[in-house]
């Protein structure tokens, strides 16, 4: 796993905000199943905000790294077998750049977890709310598959080939949606339940 960094406490339903409003901007529509997310990254992106590049390394150059996020100047750097394996349309591949999109969009301020505040630094693992690495997850799940879509499938392997991701990120994703579902519940009905 990538080193942790700190960012800003995000909520998950901010995340998804800013996933959803990333989405529209692209000129993606709202029931779009299967996102060109190398198409954004590679074409749109760089017209909607000039400064990004994306720019696609050897393997060698980025050892064991499949993408990092620069934000000086802004660019998406990613390993040329990564990238090919997007372009074949791999579910993983296409996870790293929406990933790598969470990075660009979230985490400008990022700091290292050495730098972080005193509270953060002697925790064991950074909470998902300030974690860059489970923040760019959750915009990455959200961009690809936005809850009212997931909310038509109850299998991860359908879910899987209509958004184009792996059948782990759908099956995940599936998951964390129908628990959300339930926390909402009042705690006599979520006792009520358990008892049957």
């Amino acid at each position: 796993m990538p080193d942790e960094y700190f960012a800003k406490p995000l909520r998950n339903e901010s995340i998804s905000e800013v996933a959803y409003a990333w989405r529209e901007a692209f000129g993606i529509g709202p029931y779009l199943q299967f996102v060109d997310i190398l198409k954004i990254v590679e074409n749109v992106l760089p017209v909607l905000f000039p400064p990004f590049s994306l720019i696609v390394e050897k393997a060698s150059a980025l050892d064991n790294v499949e993408a990092y996020t620069e934000f000086e100047p802004p660019a998406i750097v990613v390993r040329e077998n990564v990238y090919k394996a997007a372009v074949r349309r791999d579910g993983r591949a296409r996870w790293t750049f929406a990933h790598e999109l969470g990075h660009l969009t979230l985490h400008d301020s990022a700091v290292p977890l050495a730098r972080a505040p005193q509270q953060y630094q002697r925790m064991q693992d950074l909470p998902a709310y300030a974690s860059t690495e489970k923040q760019a997850d959750k915009f990455a799940a959200s961009f690809l598959m936005p809850e009212w879509i997931v909310e038509s499938f109850s299998c991860p392997i359908a879910l899987s080939s209509a958004c184009g991701v792996s059948y782990q990120a759908a099956k995940i994703r599936i998951e964390q949606l129908a628990r959300k579902d339930r926390s909402y519940l009042p705690d006599a009905v979520k006792r009520y339940i358990g008892q049957k």
